[in-house]
C-alpha cells in the first residue's frame, strides 16, 4: 500500500513538472510572435512612409519637368539615368553662374589691394626718417613711400687733393630692422672727387646695386620692377625675355638719371666751396 501511494506522488510530481516546461515554451513562443508582429508592423509602416516620399517626390519632378521648355527638357525616360545631356546643361550652367560672380570678385580684390596700397603709403608717410651722425658719417634709415626699405651708411673722407664719399646699404641692423613687406637692395658706392687744376676737378663713381628683394620671399619680380620703373611689357610673355627687356630698361632709365644727378651733386659742391 505504501509503495502504490509513492509510485502515486511521483506521477504527480513528474505530471506538474511536465506542465510547467509546456506552459514555458508556449509563453516563450507567443513573446517571439508577438516581437515578430510588432516588427512585421514597423516594417509596413517604414515602407508606407518610403512609398509616400517617393511618390512625393515623383510629383515635384514631374511638375518641373512640365514647366521645363522643349529645348531643355531631358531627354531619358523618367525612370531612367540621367544622360549625358543633363550633366552637360547642368554644368554649363554651372560654369556660366562661375564667370558671372568672378568679375566682381576681381574688382573686390582690386579695390581692396588700392586700399592696402594706400594705408601702407599712410604709414610710411607719417614715419619720420631715422637721421645718425658722427664725424664722418651718417646713417639714414627711411621707407619710401612705394615701400622700399633705405638704411644707408655714409662716410666722406677729405685729404689734400680729392674728397671720397662712400655709400653702404645696411642690411642687418637690429636698431633699425626691415619689415618682410619692405623692398630692400645690396647697394654699396663709391664716389672719387679730384681736382685737376684750379679751375676743374675728375670724378668718378663705380656702384654696385642688385635686384630688389625681400627677407622671406626673395627678388621681385620683373612685372613688379616694371611696375615701379614705369615700364611697359604688354605682349612680352616669356619670362626670359621680359627679364632682359627690364634688365636694359632699368640700365636705360639709371644712365639718363646720371646727368641731372651729376649736375646736382657739382652744384652742391659748389654751394660748399664758396
Amino acid at each position: 500500500m505504501a509503495s502504490i501511494r509513492s509510485a502515486h506522488a511521483t506521477d504527480v510530481s513528474n505530471t506538474d513538472t511536465f506542465l510547467a516546461i509546456v506552459d514555458n515554451t508556449l509563453a516563450r513562443r507567443r513573446y517571439f510572435r508577438e516581437k515578430q508582429r510588432i516588427y512585421r508592423h514597423k516594417l509596413n509602416a517604414d515602407v508606407a512612409i518610403v512609398k509616400a516620399q517617393f511618390e512625393h517626390l515623383q510629383s515635384i519632378r514631374d511638375g518641373l519637368q512640365a514647366s521645363m521648355p522643349p529645348s531643355v527638357a531631358p531627354r531619358e525616360a523618367s525612370d531612367g539615368p540621367l544622360s549625358w545631356y543633363s550633366i552637360a546643361t547642368v554644368f554649363k550652367r554651372e560654369a556660366l553662374q562661375v564667370l558671372t560672380d568672378r568679375q566682381p570678385l576681381i574688382t573686390q580684390t582690386q579695390e581692396y589691394q588700392s586700399l592696402t596700397k594706400a594705408m601702407k603709403r599712410f604709414v610710411v608717410m607719417n614715419i619720420p626718417a631715422v637721421e645718425e651722425c658722427t664725424a664722418n658719417t651718417r646713417l639714414f634709415c627711411i621707407t619710401t613711400a612705394d615701400g622700399a626699405f633705405v638704411n644707408s651708411l655714409q662716410g666722406h673722407f677729405v685729404e689734400a687733393d680729392r674728397f671720397i664719399v662712400v655709400f653702404r646699404q645696411v642690411e642687418h641692423d637690429e636698431a633699425h630692422a626691415c619689415h618682410p613687406l619692405l623692398r630692400q637692395r645690396h647697394y654699396r658706392s663709391w664716389i672719387e672727387v679730384r681736382q685737376v687744376s684750379p679751375t676743374h676737378i675728375l670724378m668718378r663713381l663705380v656702384s654696385h646695386v642688385s635686384r630688389s628683394f625681400r627677407a622671406h620671399d626673395g627678388f621681385v619680380s620683373s612685372d613688379e620692377l616694371a611696375a615701379l620703373g614705369g615700364i611697359d611689357v604688354t605682349g612680352i610673355e616669356d619670362d626670359d625675355q621680359k627679364d632682359e627687356y627690364v634688365r636694359r630698361e632699368l640700365i636705360r632709365l639709371g644712365n639718363a638719371y646720371f646727368v641731372p644727378w651729376r649736375q646736382r651733386f657739382t652744384s652742391l659742391m659748389q654751394a660748399s666751396s664758396q
